[in-house]
Formats: structure tokens, sequence, C-alpha cells
């Protein structure tokens, strides 16, 4: 309490002073007075570093883009801000604290009024100074989920996995934030942990043409509630298709997809201030009597005391604190790698850039590279596994090593002889021209047919045996016959088929026929009644 009144005292004295503010100290893990802009009150943490001495802003990617240090960067300050509980808090951490903002009572003209897109950006400022704060290299991400919509089930995107954001279903007891604690306590009746049930309802997601449609408005009043309410519903349209604790205003900011979410629908305001300058300043901020008292613009923007709901429209934020780093969506990609991640593919059809689908996840529609194969050693393919569904699989790739025949290799892998290194077998329609009759996989023909190169169309395709004279030759007899001219193995001909010129055995019994008929050919194949007197002789 001394420490704060102390606190108090100063920045009384220096509040006329440019630059003054504060800084959260994790040594300490007390507020200490720096040199940045803005004034301290009681419970506001974060208009502190907004930008290093050096001047550089923080540069907020599409959190796909960031490298490997990055991600890691920002996913131990995240943890540092949920984990070390503050001082004079109530037993709250930094990012608890700024969870429980996020309420009716303590924040009132957040939704539903022309403060809904200000008050997210002071909002979202706030968390990003805490983070600058613990890593001065750190930066608030966006997601843009129209990454994700192409997908048959966007809740099968990569970006529901273990290295990402954790998982898309149930408690998110794996990832960076595995097992978090929600808060307040009213938000546990639904699970102590945060808790998704990604695509159980609503319609993912920010789609480009839900945001072309916010870009084509004139003004910010004309843009905003109460003239418009378009923006903030699709925007609400994601919290329905996450669920679980996203879909309560109280609780929603648990789980890191509500700022991820939010730094997304940041940016596409930021994109709406750069197409229409000069008209989304303070000053744009709307007025009338549909207004009402609390979102005018000279009232407050709770809980941001220092702060007046048209500050939110000020353009300092670009100018001062951060710039928006380039969705992979505005890109008209020719290959992977103008996508900048490693969990986003160009589809080349389109020439978008689209998030990959998880092993397992369904990739009907899509072709192999839309998968995603994380683990060391394994390469993606979309294969069918239920009915017309496809999934991804990861196939282990075991290496090159050297053989002298297809013995010597895997089952699922032949032997290169010009080589001696045992490759992946090929499947139904790959090129395999000048490639042994081996190296086409055998698992994907029916018996007795089996995967050959076939020479005349230069791909693995399903090839019958060969035979001589018998159709036991065949190993099928039921549904195969010897034909004898040929030396190949043939399919029967079913009741009702054409025939002409064939044996009887060319054609099937099947189900079509009694026990006392036998399958004839008479130019179509028929059930013909056998000869009683015949039989009579036999015995």
């Amino acid at each position: 309490m001394h420490w704060f009144i102390l606190t108090t005292a100063f920045l009384c004295c220096v509040h006329v002073v440019a630059g003054a503010g504060f800084l959260f100290d994790w040594k300490s893990k007390r507020f200490q007075a720096i040199w940045v802009p803005g004034p301290f009150r009681k419970r506001f943490f974060g208009n502190a570093v907004v930008t290093p001495r050096d001047g550089t802003l923080a540069i907020r990617q599409e959190y796909r883009t960031l490298k490997p240090d990055q991600k890691r960067r920002l996913h131990d300050c995240l943890n540092r801000l949920k984990r070390e509980e503050l001082e004079n808090s109530g037993g709250y951490s930094a990012l608890e604290t700024l969870i429980i903002f996020h309420r009716e009572k303590t924040s009132p003209n957040a939704h539903g009024s022309p403060c809904f897109l200000p008050w997210h950006r002071e909002y979202l400022h706030r968390l990003e100074q805490l983070l600058r704060g613990c890593d001065p290299s750190v930066a608030l991400p966006y997601w843009d989920s129209s990454l994700d919509s192409y997908l048959p089930d966007p809740s099968q995107s990569m970006l529901f996995t273990d290295n990402w954001l954790g998982p898309a279903w149930g408690a998110v007891n794996r990832g960076f934030m595995a097992n978090w604690t929600v808060v307040p306590e009213d938000c546990q009746s639904l699970g102590k942990v945060v808790v998704r049930q990604c695509g159980n309802d609503g319609s993912l997601l920010m789609s480009l043409d839900k945001i072309d449609q916010f870009l084509e408005k004139r003004s910010f009043a004309e843009a905003c509630v109460p003239e418009d309410v378009t923006f903030e519903n699709h925007h609400g349209e994601v919290h329905t298709w996450i669920d679980g604790h996203m879909l309560s205003m109280t609780c929603a900011p648990n789980d890191i997809c509500f700022w991820l979410h939010h730094c997304n629908i940041d940016r596409i305001w930021e994109l709406f201030r750069s197409a229409h300058p000069g008209s989304d300043g303070p000053d744009a901020y709307p007025t009338g009597p549909m207004i009402r008292t609390g979102w005018q613009a000279n009232d407050t923007l709770h809980p941001f005391f220092e702060k007046k709901n048209a500050d939110g429209l000020s353009a300092d934020y670009a100018r001062l604190f951060y710039n928006y780093d380039p969705s992979p969506s505005t890109v008209r990609c020719t290959e992977h790698s103008q996508c900048r991640s490693s969990i986003l593919w160009c589809d080349t059809r389109t020439a978008k850039c689209k998030s990959m689908v998880r092993p397992d996840g369904d990739c009907t529609g899509l072709p192999n590279e839309a998968c995603c194969c994380e683990e060391p050693g394994t390469s993606p393919e979309c294969v069918v596994k239920e009915g017309d569904m496809k999934r991804c699989v990861c196939n282990k790739e075991t290496g090159p090593h050297r053989c002298q025949s297809s013995t010597d290799c895997q089952r699922e892998e032949w032997c290169d002889p010009e080589t001696g290194d045992c490759r992946r077998k090929l499947r139904l329609n790959e090129t395999c021209a000048g490639l042994p009759p081996d190296a086409c996989s055998p698992s994907n023909c029916v018996p007795p047919a089996s995967t050959a190169c076939v020479a005349a169309a230069g791909q693995c395709g399903c090839v019958l045996p060969r035979c001589t004279s018998s159709d036991a030759e065949c190993r099928a007899i039921n549904t195969h016959w010897c034909n004898t001219e040929r030396r190949q193995c043939e399919r029967k001909r079913h009741i009702g088929e054409s025939c002409s010129g064939l044996p009887d055995n060319a054609c099937a019994r099947g189900s079509s026929c009694r026990d006392d008929q036998k399958p004839s050919c008479s130019g179509t194949c028929q059930c013909k009644d056998e000869d009683i007197s015949q039989l009579i002789g036999t015995l």
C-alpha cells in the first residue's frame, strides 16, 4: 500500500512530463516508473514500453508465420503472464487481471456499442505491452481464420495441434497453454481448464467475403453499432464456432484464441483505416441520439479510466506502437514457400495460401500436399479411409538403405536395382515408367488382381494373374476364369451380361442361379437347368 501511495504521488509530479509511465518489473513483481507515454492508474498495467528506445515498432504477424524461436518466446512470456502472481492483486496473475476486465460490469461499453473496435484495440495493446515488458522482441500475433475456412473441417487444421494452439475439442490439456486454470471461478462450471468444442456450432470463419463487406464501408460511423451490427456479429461467429469458454463474454479471454482472433479483427480495422485516410480518427466517432450515455465520444473507456471512448480511434496506435505484417491470405501464390509457414500450403488451383490438415484429418477434395506431417521421417498422403471421406496419413519413411532384392526391404518398399536403395512403393496411378513391377504397391487392388507397372499407361495399375489351362490358376474360381487363348485370367460375366464367343465357365453363378441350375453362355450369360438324365447316368 505504501508503494502505491508513493507511486501515485510520483505520477502527480510527472503527469505533465511527456513520456511518464510504468513498466511491470519481473524481478520485483512490481510496476516501476520508466520513461514511456501515459499515466498510471490502479490495476492498470500495460501502458508501458510501447516502443523500444531504438524506435522499433511491434510487428504483429499471422501466428503461423512465426519462426520457431519467435513462437517459443511468445509462449514462454504468455505462460509467465499466466502463472506469476501479481502483488496486491487478490491472487491473480497479470494475464488473469486482464481477463477479468472483459465482463459487462467492468467494461459496459465493450460490446454492442460504437466502442467495440476501439475498446478491444486498447485491450489488446495492454496485453502486448506486458509481453514486450517480458521480452522486447515479442509482439502479439493474429489468427487469420480465413486461411482455415477452406477446409472440409476447419477444426482439423494443423493450427489445433500440440505444437500450436492445442486441441480443438475438449479440455486444452496439451500444447503451450495446457491446463491453464480459468478465471473467475464462475467460469469453472464448464471445466477448471480451458475447454473448446470447435465446430459444434457457428460458421467459421472470418471469410474474405465478410472482410470485404466491412472494407466497403465509407466511415467508422457507418461500419459500427448502432448503425451497422454486421462486423461485430461476424466476429461473434468465430466465438460461437470455437464454443466452450469462448462462448461466454466473461470467460472467453481465458483462451489464447480470443486474443489472436481479436488481433485479427483489429488488423482488418487497420486495413479499413488505411483505405479511408482522414475518415477514421477521434473526430470520426459517431454522435447523435442513438449514442446513449456511456457510449459517447467523451465518456470514459472503462476500465481504462485515463482514456475516452474516442481515444481508441487515434492514429497513434499504428504510428507509435505496432504495425501489421500482411497475412498470407493476401498473397497470390505459385509455391508453398510464398505462404511463409510450415503448416500452410499453396493451392495452385486457386493461387491461395490455405491451412494444412492435421494427421488423420479430413482431406476430402484436397491433394497430398494439403496434409501435414511434422514428425521427421514421414511423408503425407490423402487416402480414402471410410466411405468417400479421405483422411491424411503420415507414411513412415525408413530412409534409403542397401538392398539386393525387395525381400531386403519393408513390406511397402521395393528395391531399386540401380542404386541398391529401398524406396516407398508407388500407389495406383502414380508414374512408374521404366520401373520394375514390384515398384507398385499390391495393397491397392482387389484380389486376385495385383498392382503392377502398366507399360502402356506408364502408371501403376491393377492387373490379373497369368494362367495356362485351369480356372484354379486364377485363385478366385467364383469370380475369375482362365482365358486359355490369351493365357490371362479375366473377370467372369454376371447373369445378363454379354459373353458372345466365350465358354460357359466365363459366366459366374452368383446368386441369380438356383442350386439345380448352372451358368451358361448363349450370347449372354444365363441360368440353365442341369440335364437330369446326365445326373442319373452319373449316379
